[in-house]
């Protein structure tokens, strides 16, 4: 998946709710959901995630990992695993977003 950080970071100054989270200088890892190559238009569909560890505002790693499960409970289980602190995708269903608040993701 073709991903450049300096342009996803170049629109969250744009949004000042991301912007606190994603330009601190405290480390995180964030996931993004894809499929067939695009950030995956639903996380549901999604079996991929791109992970990106950014520390000090500079992208320090990158990996792509493929989920293992198609249940709400156990995804959100796999996220809170990773480390993940936000997923980026194009919606989330009820079911997995109530999940995924219940796993303070």
């Amino acid at each position: 998946m073709s991903f450049h950080l300096n342009q996803f970071l170049s629109y969250v100054q744009r949004q000042p709710v991301l912007e606190c989270y994603l330009l601190s200088d405290f480390p995180m890892r964030i996931a993004i959901a894809h499929w067939t190559g695009r950030i995956s238009p639903v996380f549901d569909v999604s079996d991929h995630l791109l992970l990106i560890d950014i520390e000090g505002r500079q992208e320090q790693r990158r990996e792509d990992i493929k989920l293992m499960s198609d249940n709400p409970l156990e995804r959100a289980k796999e996220l809170s695993e990773l480390g993940v602190e936000i997923l980026i995708c194009g919606s989330i269903s009820n079911i997995m977003k109530v999940t995924h608040d219940l796993s303070l993701i």
